[in-house]
């Protein structure tokens, strides 16, 4: 999904509001697999764990989103 520019850094063939949604998305999908829930119902350990797994790229989000990649835009 995400194609490596060596000047640019990553280049993803999505507008910023389509990775924010998409990374919304996966986010959710992620925890609901992970923890059974939502994010928003995640518990403060759970949300803790899963945004420091996410900004050292240990997360994938659906559709081969890279975590790391949409940690960086929220951040």
């Amino acid at each position: 999904m995400a194609a490596r520019n060596a000047d640019q850094g990553y280049q993803l063939p999505l507008t910023p509001a389509e990775l924010y949604r998409a990374g919304i998305s996966g986010s959710n999908a992620y925890c609901r697999k992970t923890y059974g829930k939502d994010f928003a119902r995640c518990t403060a350990e759970q949300k803790e764990t899963f945004l420091k797994d996410m900004a050292a790229g240990k997360v994938a989000l659906g559709g081969g989103l890279p975590g790391r990649v949409f940690f960086t835009m929220f951040l």
